[in-house]
């Protein structure tokens, strides 16, 4: 896996380049913009598992 810090108010994107898909863990502090991804087409937010 690969850790990544993106600073406040930094544009990015991401890709995957890999055959298999692609699972993200996003950490928001403050939260926030995880709102705009619950509106993106495709995107599937998963509730945390209980042990």
């Amino acid at each position: 896996g690969v850790l990544v810090h993106i600073p406040p108010d930094c544009f990015h994107s991401t890709v995957n380049v890999g055959a298999e898909p692609m699972r993200i863990l996003a950490v928001y502090a403050p939260p926030g913009p995880e709102a705009e991804l619950r509106r993106m087409d495709g995107v599937v937010i998963e509730p945390p598992k209980n042990p």
